[in-house]
């Protein structure tokens, strides 16, 4: 983990910023607010980038692992009709938050094939997700949500010694001691997080958060 946070705008090329992620990273999280568009055409550009530097498999939170058969076919065979499968799947997960989110994960999705790395989802099964009501219980799932991710990141590097993983998460799912992100540092596994920043998720909004937040740079995009 660097020393200090470094801050970046999107006149910063990602490939150059990519390149300054140390060499025995095993995990790097890219963090995201969910209603920005911005951060998921930036994320499905870096995946050719990231495939060159070695990491072989990306973890997303917009799949729970109930997705995975239908995410392993596609990965096989790339047909209309899985793709059209997976974004019934996001549609139903995503419960509005965005207009063209579906598309937008398909297309980092797509993104990450198309450049060797493997997909996986790491949220709990949408089901268990929906069954919450109140502050409390959001909070309960949260805390269980973040410790089940973080296991399954684990999963997948304890497949095979040469695995490096790319999470693509909810901000707040990596920043936090008591996070995915706190969770996978706390087991002594290197990782390096990048927060991308657009107008749901300004630079006040991290700033202005208390504690020893964990990341390592952030990227101010703007929406366009």
């Amino acid at each position: 983990m660097s020393e200090a946070p470094k801050f970046y705008t999107e006149e910063t090329s990602i490939d150059d910023l990519l390149k300054s992620v140390p060499a025995d990273t095993k995990v790097l999280s890219l963090c995201e607010g969910h209603t920005s568009q911005a951060t998921k055409r930036e994320v499905a550009e870096c995946m050719e980038e990231l495939g060159r530097l070695g990491f072989t498999h990306l973890a997303m939170e917009a799949f729970g692992i109930d997705a995975q058969e239908a995410l392993n076919e596609y990965q096989e065979s790339s047909t209309n009709k899985g793709r059209k499968g997976l974004l019934k799947y996001l549609k139903r997960g995503l419960g509005g938050w965005l207009t063209k989110g579906p598309e937008l994960y398909m297309g980092i999705v797509d993104a990450a094939i198309k450049n060797g790395i493997k997909v996986r989802g790491i949220a709990l099964p949408q089901k268990e997700e929906s069954k919450f009501s109140g502050v409390f219980e959001l909070r309960d799932l949260l805390d269980r949500k973040d410790i089940h991710m973080a296991g399954a990141v684990a999963s997948i590097l304890n497949e095979n010694p040469s695995n490096r993983v790319i999470t693509f998460t909810g901000t707040n799912h990596v920043i936090y001691g008591k996070s995915m992100g706190g969770y996978l540092r706390e087991s002594k596994i290197d990782t390096f997080n990048v927060v991308f920043l657009g107008k749901d998720y300004p630079t006040e909004e991290l700033t202005k958060r208390k504690g020893n937040l964990l990341y390592d740079c952030v990227i101010q995009l703007s929406e366009k």
